[in-house]
Order: C-alpha cells, then sequence, then structure tokens
C-alpha cells in the first residue's frame, strides 16, 4: 500500500512537473510567435497614410485635411506648421509659407526598400539633368528598375516622388508642372 501510495504521488509530481514545462515552451512559442508578427507589420508600409496623402491637394485647408484624414493635426508651436501621425512612424507634414502651402509625407526607408530598385543610374540622370536633358516620371521609373515611386511630396506646381534600394538608399525626383511634368530636381541619401 505503501509502494502504491509513493508511486502515484511520483506519478503526480511528473505529470505536474511536464504540465508546467509545457506550458512554458507554449508562452515562449506564443512570445516569439507575437514578436516575428510585430516585426513583419514594422516592415509594411502604411498605406493608409500613402492614400491619404494621394487624396489631399495644397490647395486644401487645414480642416479640410482634418475631415479627409479623420483626426486633428497636432500644430507645431514655432511654426506653421502641421502633422498628422500615425501608427508606423508614419506622418503627413504640412507647412505654410507665404500663404503657399507643401505637403510632405514622411515614412520609414526600411519599409519601402525594394530589391528592385537599382539606382547606379543616379550620376547618368544627374549629368543629363546639367546637360539641359529633363525625364518624365514614366522614364525614371523604367531608369530605376521598373518600379513605381512613393508620392512623397506636393507643393501647387510640383510632386516628389521616392524610391528605396535594398541598402535604404533613398532616391527623389521631383517633377515639375512648370516642364510640363518633367523631372527638374533630383536628390539620393
Amino acid at each position: 500500500m505503501k509502494k502504491r501510495k509513493i508511486i502515484l504521488i511520483t506519478l503526480a509530481a511528473v505529470l505536474f512537473t511536464s504540465s508546467l514545462a509545457g506550458c512554458g515552451k507554449s508562452e515562449k512559442a506564443d512570445q516569439q510567435n507575437k514578436q516575428a508578427q510585430e516585426a513583419a507589420a514594422e516592415a509594411e508600409p502604411n498605406h493608409e497614410a500613402e492614400k491619404y496623402f494621394e487624396s489631399i491637394e495644397t490647395s486644401n485647408t487645414i480642416e479640410e485635411i482634418n475631415g479627409i484624414i479623420g483626426f486633428e493635426a497636432e500644430k507645431n508651436e514655432y511654426k506653421e506648421e502641421y502633422k498628422w501621425k500615425f501608427e508606423d512612424e508614419t506622418s503627413i507634414v504640412a507647412n505654410m509659407t507665404a500663404g503657399d502651402m507643401t505637403l510632405g509625407l514622411n515614412f520609414k526607408k526600411e519599409a519601402y526598400a525594394n530589391d528592385k530598385v537599382d539606382l547606379s543610374c543616379y550620376y547618368d540622370i544627374e549629368e543629363a539633368l546639367e546637360s539641359g536633358t529633363s525625364f518624365t516620371y514614366e522614364e525614371i521609373v523604367e531608369k530605376v528598375g521598373g518600379e513605381a515611386g512613393i508620392l512623397a511630396g506636393k507643393t501647387s506646381t510640383s510632386k516628389r516622388y521616392s524610391w528605396v534600394d535594398k541598402h535604404h538608399v533613398v532616391f527623389s525626383a521631383t517633377f515639375s508642372d512648370n516642364l510640363e511634368g518633367r523631372c527638374s530636381i533630383i536628390s539620393m541619401r
């Protein structure tokens, strides 16, 4: 009888210990899975901010933009700047200077890194612009590997598009309405 009691107690202890060990492994696996999902979410671009950015214009008032985006901007206390912040560090910024509005889309370049974007053409484009040749948006898209740019800036007379390569280098090109939509300025950082 004593042996049976000792065996039952030992068996109960083993089962209890193994159930605790199993829970720990499950929690650890759940935590690792959650971290992987968060990392994947961080890498995803905020297309919501992009869609809002595409639908607002420099002719909109701040109140109209608040209505389009669905929440109020934070106003900079030192200058006429308004910022709409989104969850993934993406933001839309409106600057007012002498009654004119400029709009910018700030984004995490890591989220937009693209293996297909080839920025080796930068110096050829720069040289061509310096010699008086200009490019359409479609021509720039072709030169950087056929990938569409991210609309990242607007003024009343221009639009700026950006491309991010796999090394997180950002190439931007501004297309001017005054030049029939052709590229007037480029930068790389």
